[in-house]
């Protein structure tokens, strides 16, 4: 039976890490000209990202800035399918 403070702690952890990597993808996706943060999928602090909870204005400025920008690596069809 595991620990009660060691959950705790690895549940700490995995917010934590969740967090990092959320706040990663909105920083970059905030880098598409156009795009706002009002447009990004609400989230509580912790939880995933999810790429397909992304309305049509944000997902049609991320492709139309695939269109000018191809070398970014900032994929349309990959944030859909991206969970963190």
């Amino acid at each position: 039976m595991p620990d009660l403070n060691d959950l705790i702690d690895k549940t700490h952890f995995n917010y934590e890490e969740n967090e990092a990597k959320a706040k990663q993808l909105e920083e970059r996706i905030l880098k598409v000209p156009g795009m706002s943060k009002s447009y990004l999928p609400k989230r509580k602090y912790g939880e995933q990202f999810r790429g397909d909870q992304l309305g049509v204005t944000a997902s049609s400025i991320i492709v139309r800035g695939e269109l000018f920008h191809s070398s970014n690596n900032l994929s349309f069809s990959n944030l859909h399918s991206f969970s963190l």
